[in-house]
């Protein structure tokens, strides 16, 4: 009994700490439930994910209502209701920022005093949850209006789906330093983040930095492999969790969904590959910007053949989904496999770097996609770059002479 005493007034001194953070009244919410007052942790949710929707944080207002689990008020019709409208606005975003419709200016707010801590722990757990219900029905002091940021994945889906969707979801939250994936691990899960940030490192080094609304741990699902990287919290976070078998079975029903997951699956590739490889090495960031808008996605099916032997290079292929063989004449008429390339690993470099026709035949061995970056879209940029063409251009003779050693090896 003296911890649940104890439970809001120790919330409330990290609130008076920093009124504004929206995080610790989303716990004081979850509190709420905890301490067994279902019905007014509701009302607390409803008033604090209504706040967090005027602002625009759509996220954070998923995750406070995504909450309302633990204390058996998911279900109820106020809170179904505040779910099918949060994803309106979300997917009306988009619209009101091209037509400019949204409203501006501070949220209102009816003057009220922060709670004391001390007082409050005099009081009983009963007093104590209805001035603090009482309290969240204002917003933070300085709260503003803003356009609602799309969801990542799930602004994709219907209403209808999603309001089928979002009983899968789990909501977590976790410190600072906490692995939340792990290098070694079945994909069996996919991310989104909501709140905090986290590095992607590969053995020991970052190769990516993760903030508000990141999508993390969709590449290992949708090809079905182990984590190759890990994912570690760099300050308090919150994220939520679609399990893989939900997240497979929503692609099913929702093509957009899918959609969307692939975006960010292919996204994350090329991030990876503009960071990590010496052929886009010397681009500033914004250049490296462009470059990466320039990849397009390509599907093919079992038995297509992506690249012809001697014939022109077309440019990169980054392959996303399925596996390819790479192959090399050995005779007048045969082709022999050299390699096969799967998810992330790149074919035509050279073809990108020079004149010269291609030297193997690039085949399908299952269905997926790739990502491909046309030649003259590389070139376009090396024109405004001359710096970077120069670099280029000894990358391209140092891959030819490389090739040339391996053959006569």
């Amino acid at each position: 009994m003296d911890c649940e005493q104890h439970l809001l007034p120790a919330l409330l001194e990290a609130l008076n700490d920093d009124p504004r953070n929206y995080g610790v009244r989303g716990k004081l919410v979850a509190a709420i439930g905890e301490l067994g007052f279902r019905n007014h942790a509701m009302t607390a949710a409803l008033s604090v994910s209504g706040h967090l929707i005027k602002q625009g944080h759509i996220l954070p207002a998923l995750f406070v209502l995504c909450e309302s689990k633990s204390y058996n008020g998911f279900s109820s019709p106020r809170i179904q209701e505040r779910l099918q409208f949060l994803h309106g606005e979300s997917v009306l975003s988009e619209q009101r920022l091209l037509e400019d419709t949204f409203e501006h200016g501070d949220l209102n707010r009816k003057p009220i005093e922060d709670l004391d801590p001390d007082t409050i722990r005099s009081l009983t757990v009963e007093e104590q949850v209805a001035a603090v219900v009482e309290f969240l029905e204002e917003p933070a002091i300085h709260s503003a209006r803003g356009i609602a940021v799309p969801m990542p994945l799930f602004s994709e889906m219907n209403c209808q789906q999603f309001m089928t969707a979002v009983p899968d979801l789990t909501y977590h939250h976790v410190e600072k330093e906490t692995a939340i994936i792990s290098a070694g691990d079945v994909a069996d899960s996919v991310l989104v983040i909501v709140s905090g940030e986290a590095n992607v490192m590969r053995e020991g080094e970052r190769i990516a930095r993760l903030g508000s609304g990141s999508v993390v741990g969709e590449m290992a699902l949708l090809n079905k492999s182990i984590r190759k990287v890990d994912v570690v919290a760099t300050s308090a976070l919150s994220y939520l969790e679609l399990k893989g078998a939900d997240a497979l079975a929503w692609c099913e029903e929702s093509p957009e969904f899918e959609e969307e997951l692939r975006r960010f699956c292919n996204n994350r590739m090329i991030q990876n590959l503009i960071r990590t490889s010496d052929l886009f090495s010397h681009f500033d960031v914004a250049t490296a910007s462009m470059l990466a808008q320039s990849f397009v996605q390509e599907t093919f099916q079992g038995g297509d053949i992506l690249v012809s032997y001697g014939a022109a290079g077309q440019g990169l292929w980054l392959i996303a989904h399925g596996q390819v063989e790479v192959q090399i004449p050995t005779a007048e008429t045969a082709m022999s496999k050299v390699a096969t390339l799967g998810e992330g690993e790149i074919f035509g470099e050279i073809s990108l770097l020079t004149a010269l026709p291609t030297t193997a035949q690039l085949l399908a061995k299952t269905d997926g996609w790739a990502l491909f970056l046309d030649k003259s879209d590389f070139e376009e940029l090396l024109d405004d770059h001359p710096e970077v063409a120069e670099y280029v251009k000894e990358l391209g003779e140092q891959r030819v002479a490389e090739q040339a050693q391996i053959a006569k090896s």
